[in-house]
């Protein structure tokens, strides 16, 4: 230790592990630490790690992020948090991390900080034109929305730039540690004791800061390689790699990730190309654990559409007075069936031969007004996504009664907005939750869990079907043995093999009572499900702040004529 350390040995801490070496500097002073965290530098670069604990550490940090994403607009974003033991609540996100193409990465430990965070913490996440690369980074931002009613804003999932960079890459593994080894040529140590560790502990350990560090320095690293790499059309090099200083640089890596910034990565299987055009399987890489369905609704919330969902075709009663305007399907459904005919092609007009059930009551109504085929928050009109205002899951269980007329509630909005309005929905899902002690559909309130015992005779049973002769004679004959105990015999036959594939391995729960179920339930019976869906319909204008609703679209829509039904469906009433 160099003289001055030892001056000041009694306010520094030093170690060194893995070869890396870091100086603490604590007793209420500013984290600094300076390590050097990859194999070889992506550019030549100072590399150095701010831990972050408190509002004035942030702020004295933030100008120098700021300052490294003027030119390039991207940060490695990755977040850690102490793993739910069975039973448990899950912890909220204990660390962030930001990491820059500079070297500068900063470690914010969100479970030191006080009740709220910095504005200018705020404002950097939710900011779209700073990209936020990383693996199920989009899940990070569902988490930090839950938890800390953060917005996780220019999300960019690096498996979906891996999918437009073919035939440079092979990639084994399309989880952050196998992008890292293909790409960067760097082992990350995903140690379980490390990743499952306690991240909400006084002191991070040295082996903590550097897995926090290294996942999200990588994850910018990999990054700008796979964009150099799709413009050069090779792997970069250490001239090509200078490309993201270039002028015209950051315009073309936004060309890159069109239609990907904060979409969900899909979990299902795909396939990756290889450098050799050979197809590697890949399945789910990220070892955090997502909620089932956060997860379901974010894969089917970008399922865009082009074509138009308003038609304004209108229907008339018998004597002309229009009914309301509906979509050409339903138009041409009433000539079909002979219970209408055409008055006009433009717009299609159909003239009905029955008097209908009933008549709206003026010409200020919702349903006779024509509606443009554009997002409600922002005017966008290329695609579209619907977005169902009261969720599904809680309108099913409604009276059919609040069932009927719910095209009031079904609106039109572009993929991000969609992305996040789904974010915010997700935050008051968990808010009913705790309220309602209705749980989400996770842990012991699912419907169903799997038998590990029965998994493991099927799986076994499976290995056995397809790679029998390929399996090592030890390891064959351990899962011969597994099948053969699960059914009491001495040997195996194909028969055998075949029922143990067509077991059924969940367990059902007879008790299970679905989330959507028991909010409707507890609110119906305080305080009355018009309040519940009036919630929701306020709910997005306050956190989106629609600037394109169609006309008499009402947080009160048709609740004078279910008031009375309301009253009588309320047991109770706060």
């Amino acid at each position: 230790m160099t003289s001055s350390l030892q001056v000041l040995s009694r306010y520094l801490t030093v170690f060194v592990t893995g070869g890396i070496t870091a100086f603490v500097i604590a007793r209420g002073l500013q984290k600094l630490i300076t390590v050097s965290l990859t194999p070889k530098a992506f550019i030549k670069r100072k590399e150095k790690i701010c831990l972050v604990t408190s509002l004035d550490e942030w702020q004295s940090i933030y100008p120098e992020l700021s300052e490294a994403c003027t030119s390039v607009r991207v940060v490695g974003l990755d977040c850690e948090w102490v793993p739910a033991q069975d039973g448990d609540v899950q912890r909220p996100v204990a660390l962030l991390q930001i990491a820059c193409h500079t070297g500068l990465c900063i470690l914010i430990r969100l479970c030191k900080f006080p009740d709220f965070l910095p504005p200018t913490l705020s404002a950097f996440l939710a900011d779209r034109s700073i990209l936020k690369a990383g693996v199920g980074v989009k899940e990070d931002g569902s988490k930090l929305l839950k938890d800390y009613g953060i917005v996780l804003r220019g999300c960019v999932d690096l498996r979906h730039v891996l999918n437009r960079v073919r035939g440079i890459y092979k990639i084994r593994s399309p989880g952050l540690k196998g992008l890292s080894k293909s790409v960067l040529n760097i082992t990350l140590d995903k140690s379980i004791f490390i990743r499952c560790g306690n991240w909400e502990a006084d002191v991070l350990t040295p082996e903590q800061v550097k897995y926090a560090a290294l996942d999200a320095s990588v994850g910018v690293d990999i990054f700008l390689h796979l964009i150099v790499a799709k413009m050069t059309a090779c792997k970069p090099t250490g001239s090509s790699l200078q490309k993201i200083y270039e002028p015209g640089f950051w315009k073309r890596t936004l060309s890159v990730c069109q239609g990907v910034v904060d979409v969900a990565y899909s979990y299902k299987q795909d396939r990756l190309l290889d450098s050799d055009g050979v197809g590697e399987t890949s399945g789910k890489s990220r070892a955090k654990s997502v909620d089932v369905g956060e997860m379901s609704a974010a894969v089917r919330s970008y399922s865009t559409r082009q074509s138009p969902l308003y038609h304004n075709c209108k229907l008339q009663a018998p004597d002309g007075q229009q009914l309301c305007t509906c979509d050409e399907k339903k138009a041409n459904w009433y000539i079909e069936k002979e219970l209408g005919e055409k008055v006009c092609d433009d717009p299609l007009t159909v003239r009905l031969y029955f008097e209908p059930s009933g008549r709206p009551d003026s010409g200020r109504n919702y349903y006779l007004q024509d509606k443009e085929n554009i997002c409600v928050v922002c005017g966008h009109s290329n695609t579209y996504i619907r977005k169902i205002i009261v969720p599904h899951e809680y309108r099913k269980f409604f009276p059919f009664m609040m069932k009927e007329h719910s095209s009031h509630d079904v609106l039109l909005l572009c993929p991000p907005c969609h992305a996040k309005s789904s974010q915010y929905d997700s935050l008051l899902r968990q808010q009913l939750a705790d309220r309602c002690d209705a749980p989400l559909d996770s842990g012991t309130g699912t419907r169903m869990r799997q038998d590990s015992d029965l998994h493991k005779v099927k799986s076994a049973a499976k290995a056995l079907k397809q790679s029998r002769d390929k399996l090592p004679a030890d390891r064959r004959e351990v899962l011969e043995h597994t099948v053969k105990t699960h059914f009491g015999v001495m040997s195996l036959t194909e028969e055998l093999l075949e029922k143990a594939l067509d077991l059924d391995t969940r367990i059902y729960n007879s008790k299970y009572v679905p989330h959507g179920q028991k909010v409707v339930e507890y609110i119906r019976q305080r305080e009355g499900l018009v309040s519940f869906e009036k919630m929701w319909r306020q709910h997005f204008l306050d956190t989106m702040n629609p600037q394109f609703l169609p006309l008499y679209w009402s947080v009160d829509h048709n609740h004078e004529r279910l008031a009375q039904f309301d009253d009588q469906t309320s047991d109770h009433k706060c």
